[in-house]
C-alpha cells in the first residue's frame, strides 16, 4: 500500500492519498480521544465528535464497502466513556451550584432592598441611596449572569443527551458494558447540529471538519454508484462505474499520487467511447440506395 503517513499531532497519523481531494479529505481526518489531561471544553467536543460519527456510519460503511478501507468505524473505548460522563456530570453540576449561588445573592439583595423601604437600614439619605443603588446593581447583576448560566446548562444538558445515546448503542453492543456514573436525568431534546457550534470553540472545529468529511463521502459514493443521465450506453455507465471505483479504491493509491481524477477518467474513458462510437457507425448501411 502506497498511502504516505505522516505523524500528527497528538502521535496520530495524517493519511496523505495522493491528489484527490476528497480522499485525502476522509483519510486524513484525525478523531481524538478524550483523556484526562482535557478540559470540558475538550470532552464536549469529544462528544459531539463520537456522536456525529455514529450518524455518518452508514454512509462510511458505503465507502468501506466501495473502495476496501476502514475509514470512520473507531468506537469509543469504555475507560473513555466513563471519563466523559464524569466530566460533563461534574460541570452540570457545577452549573447547578453556580445558578444557586446566584440565586442566593439575588435573594439577599431582594431582603436587601425590602428593608430598606421599610424603613429598617438607618444612615444618611447619601448612604440610603447608595445602598438602593448597590443592591440594584447586585441583583441585575445576578440576574444576568443566571441567564447567561441557564443558556449553558441547556446546551451541556444537549450534550448529555448525545452521551446518553453514546451509552445506549455501546450497551446494545456490549450487554456487559456499565457507566459508573449516573448522568443527570435532562428533558433535553437538541435543535440539530448547528445549536452545537454555539460557544465551543473546539466543537465547532469538529462539526466543521466532518461536514467537510460527509461532503467528501457524498461525492465519491455518487461517482462510484451512479453516473450522469446523459450518459445512456450501458457499457460506458459500466466502465466509468468501474473507473470511478478502481481509483478510489486501496489499489488505486499508487494511481492518486500519479494522476489526478479528471486526467484519469479521460484517460480510461475515451478509447471506451470510441468503441462504443464505432460500434455504433458499423450498424449504419454501406448506402441507403443498396
Amino acid at each position: 500500500m502506497n498511502t504516505h503517513i505522516i505523524t500528527g499531532w497528538n502521535n496520530n497519523s495524517v493519511h496523505a492519498s495522493g491528489k484527490d481531494e476528497d480522499m485525502n479529505t476522509i483519510l486524513g481526518y484525525i478523531a481524538v480521544p478524550f483523556t484526562i489531561e482535557h478540559g470540558s471544553a475538550g470532552a464536549i467536543s469529544r462528544i459531539i465528535e463520537l456522536a456525529r460519527l455514529k450518524e455518518m456510519r452508514p454512509l462510511f460503511e458505503k465507502f468501506n464497502n466501495l473502495t476496501c478501507y476502514c475509514a470512520g468505524l473507531d468506537r469509543p473505548s469504555v475507560d473513555e466513556l466513563n471519563l466523559l460522563a464524569v466530566t460533563v456530570t461534574t460541570l452540570h453540576k457545577n452549573i447547578n451550584n453556580y445558578i444557586s449561588k446566584q440565586e442566593s445573592e439575588i435573594a439577599q439583595c431582594s431582603t436587601a432592598l425590602a428593608a430598606i423601604s421599610k424603613g429598617s437600614v438607618t444612615g444618611s439619605g447619601f448612604y440610603i441611596r447608595q445602598q438602593i443603588q448597590q443592591n440594584e446593581n447586585n441583583r441585575e447583576r445576578s440576574q444576568n449572569q443566571i441567564a447567561v448560566a441557564e443558556k449553558d446548562r441547556l446546551y451541556v444538558e444537549s450534550i448529555i443527551s448525545l452521551l446518553r445515546s453514546l451509552v445506549r448503542s455501546e450497551r446494545e453492543s456490549n450487554p456487559e458494558f456499565i457507566l459508573n456514573t449516573e448522568l443527570p436525568q435532562t428533558d433535553t431534546d437538541n435543535s440539530g447540529w448547528y445549536f452545537f457550534r454555539r460557544g465551543n470553540e473546539a466543537g465547532e472545529m469538529v462539526l466543521a471538519s466532518l461536514e467537510r468529511v460527509q461532503k467528501a463521502l457524498d461525492n465519491i459514493i455518487v461517482k462510484c454508484t451512479r453516473t450522469a443521465s446523459n450518459i445512456r450506453h450501458k457499457e460506458e455507465k459500466n466502465a466509468l462505474i468501474k473507473a470511478y471505483t478502481y481509483y478510489y479504491s486501496r489499489d488505486g493509491e499508487t494511481l492518486r499520487f500519479a494522476i489526478d481524477l479528471s486526467d484519469y477518467i479521460g484517460a480510461v474513458m475515451e478509447p471506451v467511447r470510441n468503441t462504443i462510437k464505432k460500434e455504433y457507425k458499423m450498424t449504419y448501411s454501406f448506402s441507403t440506395n443498396y
